[in-house]
């Protein structure tokens, strides 16, 4: 049984492999040809705001954790909680000067062209993102066979709950943290250093604080960053963060799944 979920996991990645190779070769004709125009617009002259807010973010994050583990509370049913940061990050930038709709609208938070338009968008930018996704993938294969380091998340030791926990995993990997992560790292982290920087610059840096902060461990860096470096594309090219925070859901639906099928 677990010999016939390997091989279904390996034909339905090769034929995924082909396809994201095919749209990612398409994304790049139409970038060079001028046929993708980049719909974010940088802020040079925004104040700080949006850096206060991140660090906000994250020692808010990292306080909500503490308390819910210091009350003994069941933590994973509470997780849900971090998205309470949204508001006050929020609450923060206009307190610091900026008007509601250009914070909005410089996070990322508006509809861009639509549901309808930017939801396919960051679908079928994630798969033409893939083949970098698959560079830092093998990165951190030869890292792990090199060092002997294998990653871990604490996720996996949650694999084999019942039908409630399974459904809060998913809930949290593809509902919580596309929503929260996207709106700090591509939204706030991200617009606050565009004003001075290019977008290979800014997204770089938003990748490896990106990836740092994961628990997988440091062999993990490289494809946690490649992933974080498709979704800043995402951002740039879309500005809404409708799209990253599509295809940021997608990625995380496909490694739960994955993670379900190998390890159940």
């Amino acid at each position: 049984k677990y010999f016939v979920r390997m091989a279904s996991v390996g034909t339905g990645f090769v034929l995924l492999m082909l396809a994201s190779v095919v749209l990612f070769i398409i994304g790049i004709v139409m970038f060079t040809t001028g046929k993708i125009h980049r719909a974010y617009v940088p802020e040079p002259a925004a104040n700080s705001a949006y850096l206060e807010g991140f660090a906000l973010y994250l020692v808010a994050f990292i306080a909500l954790g503490f308390l819910l583990r210091l009350t003994g509370v069941e933590v994973l049913p509470w997780e849900w909680l971090a998205l309470l940061i949204i508001p006050l990050v929020m609450f923060w930038i206009t307190r610091r000067g900026v008007p509601r709709g250009q914070m909005l609208r410089s996070l990322g938070w508006h509809w861009g062209r639509g549901p309808q338009i930017e939801i396919p968008l960051g679908i079928a930018g994630f798969f033409a993102g893939l083949p970098v996704v698959a560079v830092g993938l093998f990165i951190s294969a030869r890292l792990i066979k090199v060092t002997g380091a294998m990653p871990f998340h604490p996720i996996e030791g949650m694999l084999d709950g019942d039908l409630r926990q399974v459904l809060l995993l998913y809930f949290l990997a593809c509902v919580m943290a596309p929503v929260l992560e996207e709106t700090m790292f591509r939204g706030a982290l991200f617009h606050h250093l565009r004003r001075r920087w290019g977008w290979l610059a800014s997204a770089a840096l938003v990748s490896f604080i990106f990836a740092i902060i994961h628990p997988q461990g440091w062999v993990a860096l490289p494809v946690l960053g490649s992933i974080a470096l498709v979704l800043a594309a995402l951002r740039e090219w879309r500005g809404s963060l409708l799209a990253s925070m599509t295809a940021h859901s997608l990625n995380n639906f496909i490694a739960l799944t994955i993670g379900l099928l190998l390890f159940r």
